[in-house]
């Protein structure tokens, strides 16, 4: 026997255990692992869906980021919290609202933490509402803690109001520097905003084109989301228009959007601006990574329509799909139809499904 054909015989011998193995214990294994699951109620196993809603495979769709993707990792202390999955290549996070705030936070501290190690400064593209509250709460924490740091540190804002006098409370500069500049002292100069005073035509728009200067120094490493009821993400509002190039602009306030935001201008919908600055859906898509915090059933149908459905201008969200390093970090209430009809499915699908069902009844009815 030559020497070659004595390698290959070796190399044959050797692999022999393995491929016995895997002629016969598949099934079996397969089996036990199937009862530990029935038998947990975290249900964190990793899913892959497909859906059949969509004109061509999520996969196949250009992207706009070719960035390698993060990796988003869960806490120790909060991984019995928090159920992980992977949907048409976005990641999502199912968990309690006061755990998401808090695996957010960390998210962003160890980032913060890793480029500081390496000299590099880190820009944060932020949000306001009610969505990511619990995550400035918690950024504040680690600030007092000695955990996290502003040096080195900016951010840019999705979006403001136009036409609202420059103190006026219900600016999005004051909702940020209430919770959360103010109490970690980050200097004026390391937090970017769109000004609050009157608009002109987007190309003419002192404040659009200041923050489209701004964008280009301060490229965004991390940039948090909300989700409206309607798809919407910043100010972007379903429309026809809407593409993956819409930039920064002033957008004209949906009568629903005046409705909803009535509330902080006493009930008021007369009060409330009718026009505002916005990043647009390039500007979104250009952060290396981005989170969405979504809670409660009302978000549910944007929510499942963005992550399994096509891409749509008439779903501002649905245009994440684009973007190879997604988060969605999501209560059991806003997940409660996402694993839901027209889908295929897997049978940890199904369990989730029934899980849900079980924990919130009402979203069936």
């Amino acid at each position: 026997m030559s020497l070659a054909s004595l390698r290959l015989f070796t190399a044959f011998l050797s692999l022999l255990p393995t491929l016995v193995f895997a002629s016969k214990e598949p099934t079996q294994a397969i089996g036990v692992q199937m009862e530990r699951i029935q038998e947990s109620e975290k249900f964190s196993t990793r899913m892959e869906l497909r859906s059949y809603n969509s004109t061509q495979p999520v996969a196949s769709m250009p992207t706009t980021s070719k960035k390698r993707r993060s990796n988003w990792r869960i806490p120790p202390k909060l991984n019995a919290k928090v159920s992980r999955h992977t949907i048409n290549e976005q990641k999502v996070f199912i968990t309690d609202k006061e755990t998401g705030g808090e695996l957010v936070s960390r998210w962003m501290v160890n980032l913060q933490k890793r480029r500081t190690t390496t000299g590099e400064g880190t820009t944060f593209g932020l949000a306001t509402g009610s969505s990511p509250v619990l995550v400035y709460e918690n950024l504040v924490k680690a600030y007092n803690n000695g955990d996290f740091t502003t040096e080195n540190l900016n951010t840019i804002n999705l979006d403001e109001y136009a036409n609202l006098e420059a103190g006026h409370k219900e600016t999005y500069k004051q909702f940020m520097k209430k919770n959360l500049f103010d109490d970690i002292k980050l200097p004026e100069s390391q937090f970017h905003i769109f000004g609050s005073n009157p608009h002109s035509n987007d190309e003419e728009d002192e404040e659009i084109q200041r923050i489209n200067e701004l964008l280009k120094t301060y490229p965004r490493h991390l940039q948090l989301l909300g989700i409206g009821p309607n798809g919407h993400i910043g100010f972007n509002e379903p429309g026809k228009t809407l593409t993956v190039d819409t930039g920064a602009r002033v957008v004209k306030l949906a009568i629903a959007t005046c409705e909803a935001n009535s509330r902080f201008f006493d009930n008021d919908i007369n009060a409330v601006p009718t026009h505002a600055r916005t990043l647009g859906i390039a500007d979104i898509l250009a952060a290396d990574s981005i989170v969405i915090l979504a809670w409660g059933e009302a978000k549910a149908r944007a929510i499942q329509k963005a992550i399994t459905g096509p891409v749509d201008s008439l779903l501002p969200a649905s245009f994440l799909q684009r973007h190879k390093n997604v988060a969605w970090v999501i209560d059991k209430e806003a997940a409660s139809i996402l694993f839901g009809k027209g889908m295929r499915i897997t049978r940890s699908m199904a369990r989730m499904n029934l899980y849900l069902q079980k924990q919130i009844p009402q979203a069936n009815q």
